[in-house]
């Protein structure tokens, strides 16, 4: 919880579109690959342009989502152990765009600002300031 608060104010100062984010560790305590390697923004504007997959993968990672149905069975067959390993994160981008289906442009707004608000940055999309 530390790491992520001091994580937070760091990112919470960030205002110039070059400034590199400081990635926020889980619930898990892992931290998010950033650049070419993964899903986390390296810099302000990154954030600012993150597409939706990106956006959806993200706020999974950071549990900010609810599970789908399919990773809910997944879940319980890793719960029963059919299943050695289960990330929620780990989505193919093929079934994130499914998903992606399921939810509004203003949806995705809400999710952008909730997960701007986790990562203590000032960023909002659409009309909603909070």
């Amino acid at each position: 919880i530390e790491e992520r608060n001091v994580r937070r104010l760091v990112n919470c100062v960030k205002s110039q579109p070059d400034d590199i984010l400081a990635p926020l560790p889980n619930a898990d305590g892992e931290i998010p690959k950033g650049g070419s390697e993964g899903v986390f923004p390296t810099t302000l504007n990154d954030f600012e342009k993150i597409d939706d997959v990106a956006l959806f993968k993200l706020a999974k990672f950071y549990e900010l989502l609810p599970p789908s149905l399919k990773e809910q069975e997944k879940f319980e067959d890793f719960m029963e152990g059919k299943v050695e390993e289960f990330h929620i994160s780990e989505m193919p981008d093929e079934e994130v765009q499914k998903e992606l289906k399921n939810y509004s442009s203003g949806q995705l707004e809400d999710t952008f600002n909730e997960l701007a608000r986790y990562l203590g940055l000032r960023a909002r999309r659409g009309t909603a300031t909070w």
